[in-house]
């Protein structure tokens, strides 16, 4: 099996394997190794948004009675390493040959086109940035599609701040008013239980002892007491954050069980659990109880803010803005970030590298930039800029202890409306789980934790529905799992069990199934560990390069949340645009 770091590294490696790592249904085949097409020149642009139609004759084989999808959506590994640029991307990738002469030159360049650097290049679109995407489309993890008229989200699905700073952007993308809040956990989400519905299972609804109910209720009251009275920020505020930091070094687990005083029964273990798992691909004694209630208190006060489709209004909007304020051709697709390192000709500055799919470009090209926003998790970041971290080899380590955790999403497409008013339904089971993380037992385990209604912010009624259940992978090796043949089919098979109990419960059935479509994230989440924001691990990895690089991405501060890429754009793309010449600003 590929290690993490063999994958990455895989490169030139990888016309060697003979396409083994296939990524549909069928496994492997000669459509793995193709390479890919580059466009007419003349012919109309490539539609590079983050909302992909999807039409009722997709491509599907049947399992279980189940239409499948046969292939993955999300991250596109195989796009990367069948790029014109390779077998370059190999030597590129780590160390590698002298770059070229920069072809061109920008103000700004920002690296990634998820939701941090749409965000990062809206903030900057006075300087028309040049924006590299490897991905044939926008968005990121917050990517969606559109089917019957109902977006919904291939990844991020809600946010948390609506007001302030980050209330006024939405204001002024014009989806402010698109905003549904729900109830979130624990005090609205419905729970799957034992196989039955239970409402109320927050406040002890499935336990039968009064001693349990009790201890649920104690959960709930500590939950709102924090958000309301002592609400962890992340990001650091300016001051008064120490207590924060002493927060960060315990575990969630330890934070929880101390303040309660009592044993948890197994169904809040449970609850808890999953939870993590949704929200940070972590259990919960593996993340800071920092984090833990950053996320789960502003879970019940103020709530959950949920666009049409996710957070994919959110990207489309940015997006829109910028194809209409820049042109289409803003964003660089199918470019592959390979090298960043300080230009040592005339001007000084940025010299990015990368190699791209598109007409007349060649493979590898070099542009000299001014300012660099790079938006892509520092895993990758370790990759790309070596010359610059050999020079900083604490950073270099504090980057390396982040851990990246991958993700898949599976969006059901309903040819039936869904009735009822519920946003997200945690998926419980029988609530056991296995003891020990890392052992077969716990690999065998993983399955999809939550459910949400992607139609929950529509307005009217529907006469189909959507649902995405969120399948987290926490474990080592996650990841090579994604990539192995056969993958997709297994998952196929293991979904249909959760999907039957599932559509069961909301009055549904297999036979109302047009289609499940699984999406795949490599490195989704960053996991949130203790210690990483006390230990000055975060600050460190997030800290500008002098001031022509800068960072921008939720791994900034391990914290997998819409707001940490937005508050981090809104800190640092004003920092890096301060010694710029005025452009005039739009």
């Amino acid at each position: 099996m590929l290690s993490r770091r063999t994958f990455i590294k895989v490169g030139g490696a990888y016309v060697a394997l003979g396409g083994a790592l296939g990524e549909t249904l069928a496994g492997p085949g000669a459509a793995a190794l193709k390479m890919l097409a580059p466009g007419k020149p003349g012919g109309p642009a490539p539609d590079t948004g983050p909302l992909a139609p999807v039409t009722d004759d997709g491509d599907s084989e049947i399992i279980g009675g189940v239409p499948f999808a046969r292939r993955f959506t999300g991250d596109r590994f195989f796009d990367s390493l069948q790029h014109p640029a390779f077998p370059s991307l190999g030597e590129w990738i780590g160390y590698g040959n002298a770059p070229p002469s920069p072809a061109e030159n920008a103000d700004v360049v920002v690296i990634g086109a998820g939701l941090s650097g749409l965000a990062s290049a809206y903030l900057a679109r006075a300087y028309n940035p040049v924006v590299l995407e490897h991905n044939s489309r926008s968005g990121g993890n917050s990517q969606g599609e559109m089917w019957r008229d109902i977006p919904y989200s291939l990844g991020g699905a809600y946010c948390i701040d609506g007001d302030g700073p980050i209330g006024a952007l939405y204001e002024e993308l014009g989806i402010r008013e698109q905003i549904r809040k729900t109830s979130g956990p624990p005090n609205g989400d419905a729970v799957e239980y034992q196989g039955r519905l239970v409402p109320d299972f927050w406040f002890g609804a499935g336990s039968s002892q009064r001693s349990e109910r009790a201890v649920y209720q104690a959960f709930y009251d500590l939950t709102l007491d924090i958000a309301k009275n002592m609400y962890p920020a992340i990001p650091l505020p300016s001051k008064n954050f120490e207590w924060i930091l002493e927060l960060d070094g315990v575990t969630f687990k330890d934070d929880i069980e101390r303040r309660l005083g009592v044993p948890l029964p197994e169904g809040l273990v449970a609850a808890i659990q999953h939870y993590c798992f949704s929200s940070f691909n972590a259990g919960w004694d593996e993340i800071s109880a920092a984090s833990g209630w950053n996320f789960l208190a502003a879970e019940i006060d103020p709530g959950e803010k949920v666009f049409p489709g996710g957070n994919t209004t959110i990207v489309g909007a940015l997006w829109k803005r910028l194809a209409s304020d820049l042109g289409p051709g803003f964003v660089r697709t199918k470019a592959v970030a390979l090298d960043v390192r300080p230009y040592k000709g005339e001007g000084g500055g940025v010299l990015v590298t990368y190699g791209e799919d598109a007409p007349g470009r060649g493979p590898v090209r070099s542009i000299r930039a001014q300012r660099v926003i790079v938006c892509v998790p520092k895993f990758v970041c370790r990759w790309i800029m070596p010359e610059y971290l050999r020079q900083d080899p604490a950073r270099q380590n504090s980057m390396a202890l982040l851990d990246h955790r991958p993700y898949c999403v599976a969006n059901v497409l309903l040819n039936k409306g869904i009735p009822g008013d519920e946003y997200d339904l945690f998926l419980l089971r029988d609530g056991a789980l296995p003891k020990n993380y890392g052992t077969e037992a716990w690999n065998a385990w993983h399955r999809p934790t939550d459910v949400v209604l992607s139609s929950f912010a529509l307005m009217g009624t529907k006469d189909a529905s959507v649902l995405t259940f969120y399948w987290p992978l926490p474990f080592t090796g996650g990841r090579t799992l994604l990539l192995l043949p056969g993958t997709l089919g297994q998952l196929a098979e293991r979904m249909r069990p959760t999907l039957e109990v599932t559509l069961g419960l909301l009055n549904m059935g297999l036979a109302d199934v047009q289609q499940v479509r699984f999406a795949r994230w490599g490195h989704a989440l960053p996991v949130a560990a203790p210690g990483l924001i006390k230990n000055g691990h975060a600050q460190r990895i997030r800290a500008p390069i002098g001031d022509s690089v800068y960072f921008v991405q939720q791994d900034n501060w391990a914290l997998p949340a819409v707001e940490t890429c937005l508050q981090e754009a809104m800190e640092f793309v004003p920092l890096a645009l301060a010694g710029l010449p005025s452009r005039g600003g739009r």
